[in-house]
C-alpha cells in the first residue's frame, strides 16, 4: 500500500539568487534579523522540519523574527519576491 503525499514541502537552494539576502545571527537563541538589498516588498515564511508554517510576513529591507518561543532545533526560512525565492536553514539554540 502506498499512501499519497499531500502538502509536501520541498526546500531547495536557489542556484542563482536574484537578490542578496543576509540572515543573522545563525545560530540564534532569540531574534533573527533578515536584511536584503532590494527596495521591493519581500515575503517570508518560517517552517519547521515537518514543513509546518510557523510564522510569515512581509518586509522591505529589514525584518525581525522572534525565535524565543520556538524549541531548539532546525527551521527553514523562505524569503522571496515574485518567482525569486531563497531558503535558509536556521539553527535555534
Amino acid at each position: 500500500y502506498t499512501a499519497p503525499i499531500e502538502n509536501q514541502l520541498v526546500f531547495t537552494e536557489e542556484i542563482e539568487a536574484q537578490f542578496k539576502l543576509a540572515v543573522f545571527p545563525n545560530p540564534t537563541s532569540d531574534v533573527l534579523q533578515i536584511s536584503t538589498d532590494l527596495l521591493e516588498t519581500l515575503d517570508y515564511r518560517l517552517y519547521d522540519t515537518f514543513g509546518k508554517e510557523l510564522t510569515s510576513g512581509s518586509f522591505s529591507t529589514n525584518a525581525f523574527i522572534s525565535m524565543a518561543t520556538f524549541q531548539t532545533g532546525v527551521y527553514f526560512l523562505q524569503v522571496g519576491v515574485n518567482q525569486s525565492k531563497q531558503t535558509v536553514r536556521i539553527l535555534k539554540m
